[in-house]
Order: structure tokens, then sequence, then C-alpha cells
């Protein structure tokens, strides 16, 4: 994970070498407008995570070091 001031940036996937990992990059002023980079990163797994960073920034008010989601 990564923030600066255009964007907070978090790798996700269900393995550390699956076909599903990906970035999700959030820009800062505009959350909703994030994107996936990756070759065949998971837009589900990203939207999980996203879900995760939002609520936890806007608890504490900065963007969390990890928003990590275990659903097994």
């Amino acid at each position: 994970m990564s923030v600066d001031e255009t964007a907070a940036r978090y790798d996700f996937g269900v393995s550390e070498d699956g076909p599903d990992r990906g970035t999700l990059v959030i820009p800062v002023s505009d959350p909703a407008s994030w994107r996936v980079e990756g070759e065949n990163p998971s837009p589900h797994l990203a939207d999980v995570v996203l879900g995760k960073a939002v609520t936890l920034l806007r608890r504490t008010g900065r963007w969390p070091e990890n928003a990590s989601v275990y659903t097994g």
C-alpha cells in the first residue's frame, strides 16, 4: 500500500501469485473513480478492498495502511 497526494494504492488478490492479483488505485479527490491495474485483476476483489479502505478512511480521517478483507 502507498498513499500520496493523488491516490491511495492497495495490492489485492486471493493469493500472492494468483492470476487475480492487481493493484487498486483510489484517487484521493474522487474515490468513486477508482481503477485496477494488473494483467487479470478481479474488479470484485478490488471493490471489496475499496469498501474496507473507504470505511476506515471515514472512521479515522486517513487512508489505512492495510485494507485486508478475509471472506473464507
